[in-house]
């Protein structure tokens, strides 16, 4: 199955790190895959980021809903709005 969700995030970012968390346990629950990119470090990565941004949001985390096209920007976001957000509800 292709991935659901794209995360764009930087290596040393707090908020990532906490926010990559949910993410696992999201995967793992609900079987949601997502596929992760690295952006601080990798240019290649940080273009993807920008063509999924579209200029609405230049900062991480960024996840971005391949079957809705919403996303959510530079933000922690509750469990339970996680797993919403990713189902599309």
């Amino acid at each position: 199955m292709d991935e659901e969700l794209l995360e764009f995030y930087g290596k040393e970012c707090p908020t990532c790190m906490e926010l990559s968390k949910s993410l696992d346990k999201l995967e793992q629950d609900d079987g949601i895959q997502i596929k992760r990119y690295e952006v601080w470090h990798n240019a290649s990565n940080l273009s993807i980021m920008l063509k999924y941004a579209e200029g609405r949001c230049s900062a991480v985390p960024f996840l971005y809903n391949k079957r809705t096209g919403e996303y959510f920007c530079g933000a922690l976001v509750p469990y339970e709005k996680l797993v919403n957000w990713a189902k599309g509800l």
